[in-house]
């Protein structure tokens, strides 16, 4: 049996290694419909450029010049090949039924970690839900600051078979645009069970933005 208390302190310590951070901004949020919106699918993977990781039931495919890292924090980490310890991928996987965790709940807890932590500044957020036919993702981007260095962190969060999973990766916002092509390659390329969770033909029916405070 799992005590929840001390899950939740694992899953916050992981979101605290994605983006710490403490703020006291307000923030504004609206609610939108999107209907026919398609996302698209990363573009092909160069067997050349890119390495797949069987890990369980999952398939985590990353640039083959990105270091996997060997440790039993995180159900999946790799870093970059750079000097910069603060960039990375991370994928967290947790089964539902045995922990109690849902999606609204680790997200909760997860913006109020990052309002309380100090390590960050915290700049701000944005979390899209992404209601699909088959599914939902609540897809979020964080905006922090390391010693007057800013970051972005890109993440999605979702649930598949009774697993909450996320795919997350946190890179200098200066090349924000290269590395959320990149990020975008990764979840688009990403399956459990032999099946791609995400696809060039799903479509979005709904979409909102989510104030995660009020979750």
């Amino acid at each position: 049996m799992y005590n929840i208390n001390k899950l939740l302190s694992l899953a916050l310590f992981a979101v605290i290694f994605l983006v710490s951070c403490s703020t006291n901004t307000t923030y504004i949020y609206r609610n939108d419909t999107v209907v026919n919106y398609v996302i698209k699918q990363g573009k092909p993977l160069p067997p050349k450029e890119w390495h797949c990781y069987n890990v369980e039931e999952e398939k985590i495919c990353i640039p083959s010049s990105w270091r996997f890292v060997n440790q039993n924090r995180f159900f999946f980490l790799a870093k970059p090949p750079v000097l910069d310890s603060q960039s990375f991928v991370v994928v967290l996987k947790y089964n539902i039924k045995a922990t109690g965790l849902t999606v609204n709940k680790y997200l909760r807890e997860t913006y109020l970690q990052l309002r309380n932590d100090t390590i960050e500044k915290f700049n701000g957020y944005t979390t899209l839900k992404m209601v699909y036919s088959n599914k939902e993702a609540y897809n979020s981007e964080y905006h922090t600051t390391i010693k007057n260095k800013p970051y972005t962190t890109f993440s999605t969060v979702f649930e598949k078979d009774s697993i909450l999973f996320e795919i997350a990766l946190k890179a200098e916002k200066s090349q924000s645009a290269k590395y959320q092509q990149l990020y975008q390659d990764i979840v688009f390329n990403f399956y459990t069970k032999n099946k791609l969770v995400f696809t060039v033909k799903d479509k979005v029916n709904q979409t909102h933005e989510v104030d995660l405070s009020k979750l």
